[in-house]
This record gives structure tokens, sequence and C-alpha cells, in this order.
């Protein structure tokens, strides 16, 4: 077995590399084909002409929500802060929204049937 010079090596690395990159394109170019198809199906079904995809394509608007993706919100985050619902009648400092855990004065109060004392008016 006798060893490769230089040039030899860099020959059989560019001919990989001209190989892989004709593997690229057509791979990319299946991809497109297979994208461009799904494109054609949704524009059909949607009754949607050539010149409405043009104009939606220079709708700045419309490219914006590309570059911004949509993230999920927590149902938390949505919620604002909200102001007391009850009032402990033994301590007046301590309240709870209705939301979240319910504090130990809440639990006794809905036992006995008179948590309707403690709403704030």
């Amino acid at each position: 077995m006798s060893k490769l010079t230089v040039s030899q090596s860099l020959a059989l690395i560019q001919k990989e590399r001209e190989a892989l990159d004709k593997k690229e394109k057509a791979l990319l170019s299946q991809h497109k084909g297979t994208a461009l198809a799904q494109i054609v199906k949704i524009a059909h079904d949607n009754a949607l002409s050539a010149s409405d995809i043009v104009a939606a394509l220079k709708d700045t608007k419309l490219l914006d929500l590309k570059s911004k993706p949509v993230l999920a919100k927590k149902a938390s985050k949505l919620r604002g802060k909200v102001p007391p619902k009850y009032r402990n009648p033994s301590s007046p400092l301590q309240t709870w929204t209705g939301r979240g855990k319910m504090p130990s004065w809440v639990k006794v109060l809905k036992d006995s049937d008179t948590l309707a004392s403690a709403l704030i008016a």
C-alpha cells in the first residue's frame, strides 16, 4: 500500500467535496419540490391565486411574522394581579384572592359553611 502525496490527497478531498455538493443540491432540490407541492396544495385548497401569494410576500407585516417566533405563554403570565376576594374575620390583615392554595382559615370557614361571611364587598 503506497502513501498518497499531498497533491493526491488534496485531489481526493476535492472529488469527495464535489460529490457531497452534488448530494446536497439533489437533497435541497427534492426538499424544495416537496415544499412547493405542499404550498400549491394549500393555495388550491384555500382558493389563493399566485397574485395573492406574491402580494403576501411583498407585505412586510406578514414577512415580520417569520422573524418573531410565537412562544406559548404560561397561564400564570396571562393572568394579572387580582384584588383579594376574602378577608379573615378574626385577622383582617389576612386576605385571599380565591386563586392558588387555599389558606387554612379559608378551609375552616368553608368547612363550617360560613365562607360567604368573609367576602369582601
